[in-house]
């Protein structure tokens, strides 16, 4: 098996689209993140004005976060059903992609447990520029960073670490 960075993208080079990708995700969360939330006995006991606060807070909390990360994309060949997106130092919130990266690996009825190929995509939190991501074998070698790809926005969002 095989990984090869093919994809190394920081959100903070597309400041337009970072804003709008943080605006969506808030609204997304208010009309449907929150309504589920509520039907499911959560946040019953705050009001709309304080789950309003707090999707502001999330908002502003988001944005720092994604200023400072830096999106991967990583294509696995070969894959015995064993790769680990973990075993990347610092991996967060891995997406598995189809080979060519347009479309999630589930959607088209495979896992990283059962693909010989696909792509994986993922963050790493406080990225310094110059610092080495280390996969299993050693220090991968990385592309210069271009701003995120739209795909990548849509297939790769971003969670806030708990």
């Amino acid at each position: 098996m095989k990984a090869i960075i093919i994809g190394a993208h920081l959100p903070r080079l597309s400041p337009v689209r970072l804003v709008k990708h943080v605006s969506d995700d808030s609204t997304r969360y208010l009309t449907q993140g929150v309504p589920y939330l509520r039907s499911q006995g959560f946040l019953r006991d705050l009001s709309d004005e304080d789950v309003r606060e707090r999707a502001a807070e999330i908002a502003e909390e988001t944005q720092y976060a994604l200023e400072r990360a830096a999106l991967f994309e990583a294509e696995v060949v070969g894959s015995d059903g064993t790769f680990d997106a973990g075993s990347i130092e610092g991996a967060w919130e891995p997406a598995y992609l189809s080979p060519d990266g347009a479309t999630l690996l589930e959607s088209i009825g495979l896992s990283p447990a059962t693909a010989k190929t696909f792509r994986v995509a993922f963050y790493v939190h406080d990225w310094q520029d110059g610092q080495p991501l280390i996969g299993p074998s050693g220090p991968f070698l990385l592309p210069a960073f271009t701003p995120v790809p739209e795909r990548l926005w849509q297939l790769a969002p971003y969670a806030l670490v708990d």
